[in-house]
């Protein structure tokens, strides 16, 4: 797959398929290696925001060496209070909307960001924010009445040009 998206507290596992003799394996996340990481499935128990990123893994024999397809690993959480992904997070209050919400993000370096509303279809609603930020907090405004959204779940989510994306679910009643 090109992206995986789990639960924050889940298992992750990541399998890669290889034939050959004398396979070996080397998982990176972000590519770096990760310490131990060197069979064909690759599992973490109890994953947490900073799990995010990007995965691969090196397979190598006396033949030569490939890499698989990278795959983005998102984190979903539906804890507002808790910042994931480092220093780069997401934030929406209050909860559940019944008319405004203000949606903090933080990003730990300039980038270009994107924030997005969805329904759990997947179709996006909105696009809240899309544009560089110099780092550092920001704010804005999610207008249920603006939006026309009914009541229901939906997901918000934050996405840098480097590579994080954070979800938070978020609930409308009207």
């Amino acid at each position: 797959p090109e992206e995986v998206r789990i639960a924050d507290g889940q298992t992750l596992e990541l399998t890669v398929v290889a034939q050959g003799t004398a396979l070996r394996y080397q998982w990176r996340k972000d590519g770096r290696d990760i310490p131990g990481a060197n069979s064909s499935t690759y599992r973490k128990i109890n994953i947490q925001g900073s799990d995010a990123g990007t995965y691969e893994v090196v397979i190598s024999n006396d033949c030569g060496t490939v890499t698989s397809r990278r795959v983005a690993v998102t984190i979903i959480s539906s804890r507002d209070d808790e910042p994931l992904s480092g220093s780069t997070w997401l934030h929406v209050e209050p909860m559940p909307i019944s008319t405004d919400a203000m949606v903090r993000f933080r990003t730990d370096r300039a980038e270009q960001v994107t924030v997005a509303l969805y329904d759990m279809a997947g179709k996006q609603r909105a696009v809240l924010y899309s544009g560089y930020t110099s780092g550092g907090e920001a704010t804005l405004r999610l207008s249920v009445q603006t939006l026309d959204l009914p009541s229901g779940t939906y997901s918000l989510e934050l996405r840098t040009a480097s590579g994080i994306t954070i979800r938070h679910l978020v609930v409308v009643v009207r």
